[in-house]
């Protein structure tokens, strides 16, 4: 499970989020190609579902729309997805790029993997935090 803190003062509003895929060795042996650009959710979404993975059953990302509030002071995270051990063998990585802007109109980027340190292998899987 995948989220997003925003650690400003204030809430931040989305401005723009796009998605890159890269496969494991073994997805691409099997046909799967990586991204050529950024793309939006359905897209990627219907990228990953083309691998044989099931929205909501294999993985999840999450919508998340332009004017969208995250609010400040941690006191709120955006959800971005979730994966199981069956996606993370066809995904090596997928980055979402999260575009906000502040209460001053300053506009702020990230691009954040959300397969990086994923344990591919759980013992015992669990998505609460502790």
């Amino acid at each position: 499970m995948c989220k997003l803190l925003n650690g400003g003062q204030e809430v931040a509003i989305t401005a723009d989020t796009s998605y890159w895929i890269e496969y494991t060795s073994a997805g691409r042996a099997a046909g799967a190609v990586d991204s050529s650009e950024w793309m939006s959710q359905p897209e990627a979404t219907a990228a990953i579902v083309s691998r044989a993975l099931a929205e909501r059953q294999d993985f999840q990302l999450n919508l998340v729309g332009r004017g969208y509030p995250i609010p400040g002071q941690g006191q709120g995270q955006l959800f971005l997805g979730w994966f199981t051990e069956k996606a993370m063998r066809e995904l090596e990585s997928v980055y979402v790029r999260v575009r906000v802007v502040d209460r001053v109109g300053d506009v702020h980027e990230r691009v954040v993997n959300l397969l990086k340190g994923a344990d591919r292998s759980p013992t015992h899987p669990d998505a609460s935090p502790f």
